[in-house]
């Protein structure tokens, strides 16, 4: 440590800096001269804090003041020291254009992610024409398209090479009803007709074939023969003979007929019993399953199909269902398995077991009868979508911003629905005409599921005057209760005061005058999703 020599009554000392050193009390000196009044200002900040007491009760709010001058800004304090450092803050990992909606697809660093509305702006004044370029080499088209083969085709060039595609054929269709008469169209069934035939004949010498007039059964021997059998007996050892023969030919005629045994059929088998049941399998097999089978094995065979067939209201055979299992290519990996139903249009697929997924066609999904279902569709779901308490529905179209709901009230209704996730976007409700107070202003809304957002940005005052910003805030936006944000002021000068107010469905603002940077308010709202989206 550092030390000082000081001579005190002519005897030098050593004092180390920081050291008190004490002498003798000297004489008492004159009075001075009366010093001017002790000031606040003139306190050591030790002296301030240790003059400060206890701090009182809030007094009652006093009546708000005239306006004072402007005042001349102070000059600036000394920086005060490096505070902690903060905890680290959320930034924006990764941006990308949505060239369909022209909006951002922003990603956070703490993996948050959300979508802005189109950052497109207003399409500018058209540039100046440039330099015209030099002429592109000849591109290369299609000169003709021709048959090579049975399937192929052959494809040439306008710059002479060619290239060929193999078996341009489609996947087989299903098979088709047999045609009935009663299928065919008027001008069908004229075309079947053949040409009119010459008229008919009831003269005996106009026939081609003339019978033979003049022979007559004779009489005489039809009698000697039914006399004969009159009176003869049956011979036994003939009869015996003619069973004998009659059993052989029967067996004959079972040859290539399935026998009870088991057997193949090569042709069609048709069962027409009178009994509901007309299929029975009852197996006395040890394995604990059965199976049908049905084997396409054609040299084009790719698919099985199982039809259910019912009588219509014209009595005529209709095809009402099918199961239909196709396999793709003749490859095991893209067989697929489709259920289909009669419509108005015909058949219409209703499930498709493909590639591992189920898809279902109908856009319902139901966990047993009259349960929860998950559904999808057009549109809104309340008042048409009819579901019990728990359901989700999916809507394609995304209906004002709205794109899952939940079924959370009414039982087994078509009322109750809920958003269960959706976002209006940034909607611009800025009046038109801005208010004779505000020069300068801008004000935005968004909802995004029950969580509803208010921006203003930058305003600039006229007079401090109470501005309206709207006082029809549509259902959908407006706060479960009252809200009032402060806004943040810029610019040198006064500190300003004022605010954004929401209440029922107005939004005011209220201010001094001057330039505001932003006023933001993030409230919740108990309203049902908006029927329509106000602004642009």
């Amino acid at each position: 440590m550092a030390s000082i020599e000081v001579i005190i009554d002519n005897t030098p000392q050593v004092f180390e800096i920081g050291e008190a050193a004490i002498g003798r009390v000297g004489p008492r000196g004159e009075k001075g001269e009366r010093g001017e009044p002790l000031k606040y200002e003139n306190l050591t900040p030790a002296q301030k804090a240790e003059m400060r007491g206890p701090r009182g009760e809030r007094g009652e709010r006093g009546e708000r003041g005239e306006t004072g001058e402007t005042g001349k800004p102070g000059l600036d304090g000394n920086p005060g020291p490096v505070g902690p450092a903060g905890k680290d803050g959320v930034g924006i990992q990764n941006v990308e254009l949505d060239h369909n909606t022209h909006g951002l697809n922003i990603t956070l660093t703490n993996g948050t992610k959300y979508t802005t509305s189109s950052v497109k702006g207003e399409t500018g004044e058209r540039g100046e024409r440039g330099y015209s370029g030099e002429a592109g080499k000849d591109g290369v088209g299609i000169s003709n398209v021709q048959k090579d083969g049975q399937y192929d085709m052959k494809v040439n060039l306008t710059d002479g090479n060619s290239y060929k595609i193999t078996d341009v054929r489609g996947p087989i269709g299903p098979k088709g009803d047999p045609l009935k008469y009663t299928d065919l169209t008027s001008q069908q069934k004229e075309e079947l007709k053949g040409p009119k035939g010459d008229p008919g004949t009831t003269d005996y010498n106009q026939l081609t074939n003339k019978p033979n007039l003049a022979l007559k059964a004779d009489v005489s021997y039809v009698d000697t023969r039914y006399a004969i059998l009159h009176t003869s007996k049956a011979d036994k050892t003939y009869v015996d003979s003619q069973d004998t023969v009659l059993a052989k030919r029967i067996d004959t005629g079972l040859e290539n007929k399935v026998n009870k045994a088991g057997d193949t059929m090569t042709g069609r088998l048709t069962l027409a019993p009178t009994e509901p049941t007309t299929l029975r399998l009852a197996t006395t097999s040890n394995s604990p399953w059965q199976e049908l089978v049905m084997s396409h094995m054609g040299s084009g065979g790719i698919q099985n199909i199982i039809i259910f067939n019912g009588q219509n209201a014209n009595n005529v055979e209709t095809r009402y269902a099918q199961i239909q299992a196709i396999m793709y290519e003749r490859q095991r990996s893209l067989s697929s398995v489709i259920i289909s139903t009669t419509g108005i249009n015909g058949l219409k697929p209703v499930a498709t077991f493909v590639g591992g997924e189920l898809r279902l066609e109908g856009a319902k999904f139901t966990f047993g009868a009259s349960d929860v279902a998950m559904i999808a569709g057009n549109g809104m779901p309340n008042g048409k979508i009819l579901a019990p308490v728990g359901s989700t529905y999916t809507d394609r179209d995304a209906t004002n911003g709205a794109i899952r709901w939940i079924k959370k009230t009414g039982g087994n209704s078509a009322n109750g629905w809920a958003v269960d996730y959706g976002d209006t976007g940034w909607r611009n409700i800025t009046p038109n005409p801005l208010p004779a107070n505000i020069d300068k202003t801008d004000c935005k809304i968004r909802r995004v599921n029950d969580v509803v957002e208010v921006a203003i940005g930058y305003t600039n005052v006229i007079n401090a005057t109470e501005t309206v910003y709207t006082n029809s805030l549509p259902l959908g936006f407006c706060p479960a209760q009252n809200v009032f944000v402060t806004g943040t002021s810029t610019g040198p000068g006064t500190s300003r005061t004022g605010g954004v107010a929401i209440d029922g469905t107005r939004i005011r603002w209220q201010s001094t005058v001057g330039n505001w940077r932003t006023a933001y308010a993030r409230y919740t709202t108990d309203d049902e999703w908006p029927a329509t989206l106000p602004g642009a």
